[in-house]
């Protein structure tokens, strides 16, 4: 045990003695006299310490992560403006309350609403960033067939779980969308990207 945290302190003594000494190095002009110069770029001007890069501006509703061509496709199935959504919205938050899925699941289907496959997707658009209740409301979704006409649903729940490495799930849905019938070249490609 203890030679074991003689290495491990070995390690890190190591690492910060390296992470130390690129902090330190800086970014000099390479010369034109260098054997391997007609390789490099030929711009007179390379980063210097001097030199910052442009710091992205972003709103509230962006990322820094590049928005794909698979997600602009799925962007197409959403309408955050869905008749009905702010109501599904909460009553989905009082059915993940409840002790097991199939409880909550039971408690949507008695709020009387009957979802739509455009409803289901705008609300795991609205709910991406809460994967587990996005999920809830896909499984809802799915046990009143409206995910089934096309994988719209499916697609969209497969790029949410894979944004949050929920890589075990989004697989599983993948296989069930195999197994139902339904298209899963666009999830698989999500997947890819992942």
């Amino acid at each position: 045990m203890i030679m074991a945290l003689n290495k491990l302190a070995t390690k890190l003594r190591k690492t910060s003695t390296l992470i130390h000494f690129f902090s330190l190095t800086t970014f000099r002009p390479i010369l034109h006299s260098h054997p391997f110069s007609h390789f490099l770029p030929t711009h007179k001007r390379l980063l210097s310490p001097s030199t910052s890069l442009p710091k992205p501006s972003l709103s509230p509703n962006q990322t820094l992560f590049e928005i794909t061509p698979v997600e602009l496709q799925l962007q197409k199935t959403i309408n955050p403006s869905e008749p009905g959504i702010n109501g599904v919205l909460e009553i989905l938050r009082k059915a993940k309350t409840f002790a097991s899925q199939r409880e909550g699941i039971a408690f949507l289907d008695e709020s009387g609403v009957n979802p739509t496959e455009g409803l289901v997707c705008s609300v795991i658009w609205v709910l991406r960033n809460d994967w587990d209740l996005a999920l809830l409301g896909f499984k809802w979704g799915e046990k009143w067939g409206c995910c089934n006409s096309g994988s719209g649903a499916w697609d969209l729940m497969v790029w949410v779980l894979g944004k949050h490495k929920r890589f075990g799930s989004a697989w599983h849905l993948v296989r069930m969308m195999i197994g139902a019938k339904v298209d899963p070249q666009q999830a698989m490609l999500i997947m890819i990207e992942r």
